[in-house]
């Protein structure tokens, strides 16, 4: 019962009804926040996230039980959401993501707008970016060539400190040029 006051009194997330597929993806994400933070058991999540879904939502899962589901009880979280992505968020969304994040260069955006761009994308590409030092080559050699002759040099393997030393590195070449960066 404590998990069924925790979500209710709690601060849920919004009823999803967007045919957006990035925000049923941030949907789900939150829904899994959510669920952890009340450490809510798997057997309650389905009855959580179907209690939050309306219109077109709530027509699907109500299909999803009658087809889908109609011999499998209880329905397990993982397939839920295998389910809900296939509906809302298919996989030629998040193959374009992919694609996206393969040919993300920095170009004339600010190292700051690339780095958002780059975390944001790279969600879709975890498997490119496992492993710290592929993140952080991934993201040097797609900076601007002026950025990346400076930190070229400095052989730096961890995204976050490539990152950290690409500003300083823009700072330092507005600087020299005078120009407001």
């Amino acid at each position: 019962m404590h998990c069924v006051y925790a979500f209710l009194k709690g601060k849920t997330t919004p009823v999803w009804e967007s045919p957006d597929p990035l925000a049923a993806e941030e949907w789900i994400d939150q829904l899994e926040i959510i669920f952890e933070f009340i450490e809510c058991p798997d057997n309650k999540k389905i009855g959580f996230a179907s209690y939050m879904l309306t219109g077109e939502g709530r027509k699907w899962w109500k299909s999803q039980l009658n087809i889908e589901f109609k011999y499998l009880k209880p329905v397990p979280w993982e397939r839920f959401r295998d389910n809900f992505f296939q509906q809302y968020f298919p996989p030629t969304i998040k193959e374009k993501k992919l694609r996206d994040f393969i040919h993300l260069k920095q170009g004339s955006i600010s190292i700051m707008e690339y780095e958002a761009a780059f975390t944001a994308f790279s969600d879709y590409a975890r498997h490119l970016v496992a492993d710290p030092k592929e993140k952080a080559k991934k993201f040097e050699d797609s900076l601007r060539k002026d950025i990346q002759k400076q930190t070229n040099v400095m052989r730096i393997y961890y995204y976050a400190e490539l990152y950290q030393r690409a500003l300083i590195a823009k700072t330092d070449k507005c600087y020299e040029n005078l120009l407001l960066c």
